[in-house]
């Protein structure tokens, strides 16, 4: 591996860890094409009491927050293919998944309300993170 690839997986920020589980937070969020102020406090909450998120640079992890959810709004498109690819980036480090999975069940619930599209995009998550669907 090369050095900027060592450090992405376990410099201070855990690049590659934040930019994966932040972009399923975020895809489940804008699933309904709306980003509710409920959801944006959960995930920010979320990085400082989550036992894995805690352990991540919370600027990081809410700087990546921000970046899927502002290329999603933008354009909705592009923003899904590169969260996805973020997720299954992540995916490939040991410890992980079960993190991933906890983040997207709390997504889903943070707006108080299940939206069909939110369903939809669980499919697409776990096929990206190669997690079988009922684990979700």
């Amino acid at each position: 591996m090369d050095k900027e690839i060592i450090e992405r997986l376990t410099g201070e920020g855990r690049e590659i860890e934040a930019h994966g589980l932040a972009a399923g937070f975020a895809l489940i969020a804008y699933a309904d094409a709306h980003l509710d102020p409920r959801e944006i406090i959960r995930f920010e909450a979320l990085t400082k009491r989550d036992p894995y998120l805690a352990n991540i640079k919370c600027a990081t992890t809410m700087a990546a927050f921000d970046m899927f959810c502002t290329m999603l709004r933008d354009d909705y498109a592009t923003g899904k293919q590169a969260a996805l690819r973020a997720v299954a980036e992540a995916a490939l480090i040991p410890g992980i998944k079960e993190p991933l999975v906890r983040l997207v069940r709390i997504a889903i619930v943070a707006d108080h309300r299940l939206a069909e599209q939110e369903e939809v995009m669980l499919k697409d998550i776990a096929d990206a993170a190669a997690i079988p669907l009922n684990r979700l």
